[in-house]
Parts: structure tokens; C-alpha cells; sequence
């Protein structure tokens, strides 16, 4: 294996390293357990706040209800609340197919450029700066749910609040 490493692709023409390409049959499609695949969430300096998500066999109302609770109280204010969500919902079994993608939403993959790559190999375009990038390690840092709930939630919100003044960024949750 360790001749192999010149090819910056190597770890991606793997199905070990698949999540990261959706390299075709990598993975073994089977109904959803959850709604929501969330990604993360991102909060900006001009005040915008977004969801990143995707649901999985649900339908576009579904996925709608599932954030009614949320939205219909800022929707009730529109003097000081845009509410103009998108909804990416789509059957759990297209996830990795690279032909959902260049059907639906080219833009949203990256083939995978070299002459011997092989067919159906992307990667999401979000996720371009990542490509072959080989961590020897890997640290996180965990919010406790504890830190998010109860009589600490407004601190922990005055505190994410805070924080997108200073720049944009993204809580990931995945």
C-alpha cells in the first residue's frame, strides 16, 4: 500500500474512502430510518441563518411539516424575518448516484477528472478542498447537548449569535 500513496487519488479510488467520493456501489442503499440528513448549520453576519439538509424518501410536504414548528412563529413576523427556505428532498437510493446528480443538480458533484478514474467517481463540489487530503489525525471539538438546552440555551444562541459577528461560519452537526 505505501507505494501506492504517490497517487494523491489513491485513498479515494477505495471504497474505504467512499463517503468522500461516492465512488458507484460503494454503498448499499436502504430506506431511511431518519427524515433529515443534517449537514450542518451556518450563520452569517448579515443575519442569515441556514439549515443545510437533505431529506431522504420524503416528499417535498413532508419536509416542509417537518419545519413548520420552526419557521411558522418567524413567518408570523415579517417585519423583521425573511423566511425563504429551499427543500433538497430525494430518494435515499439516488444519494450516491452519479447519474441523480448530473440529471438533476450537475452542479452539486465533481466528476472525477483523470483519464483512468473510474466511471461514476465524484465528489460533492462542496467538498472540492477536501479531495485527497490525507489527515493523519483528527480532532473535534463536542458541544454538549447539555451546553444547547434547558436554562443554557440562550447563552449557548448569544454565544453562536456573538460568534457570526465576528465572521460567517458553519456548526457542523454531523
Amino acid at each position: 500500500m505505501l507505494q501506492r500513496l504517490h497517487n494523491p487519488f489513491f485513498n479515494e479510488d477505495h471504497a474505504g474512502a467512499s463517503q468522500m467520493t461516492g465512488w458507484l456501489g460503494a454503498w448499499t442503499s436502504t430506506a431511511s430510518a431518519y427524515v433529515v440528513a443534517v449537514e450542518s448549520v451556518a450563520l452569517s453576519a448579515d443575519n442569515t441563518f441556514g439549515f443545510r439538509l437533505t431529506f431522504l424518501d420524503k416528499t417535498q410536504a413532508q419536509a416542509e411539516a417537518v419545519f413548520a414548528p420552526f419557521l411558522d412563529p418567524l413567518r408570523a413576523e415579517p417585519a423583521n424575518y425573511m423566511v425563504a427556505p429551499s427543500y433538497r428532498v430525494l430518494p435515499f437510493k439516488d444519494l450516491w448516484n452519479y447519474q441523480y446528480w448530473d440529471d438533476n443538480e450537475p452542479d452539486f458533484i465533481t466528476h472525477d477528472p483523470r483519464p483512468e478514474a473510474p466511471a461514476g467517481q465524484f465528489w460533492w463540489s462542496g467538498n472540492q478542498g477536501e479531495v485527497s487530503a490525507f489527515f493523519n489525525s483528527y480532532q473535534s471539538r463536542w458541544v454538549p447537548l447539555a451546553s444547547m438546552t434547558g436554562t443554557k440555551a440562550a447563552g449557548f444562541a448569544e454565544a453562536l449569535y456573538d460568534a457570526s459577528r465576528l465572521r460567517n461560519f458553519i456548526f457542523q452537526i454531523n
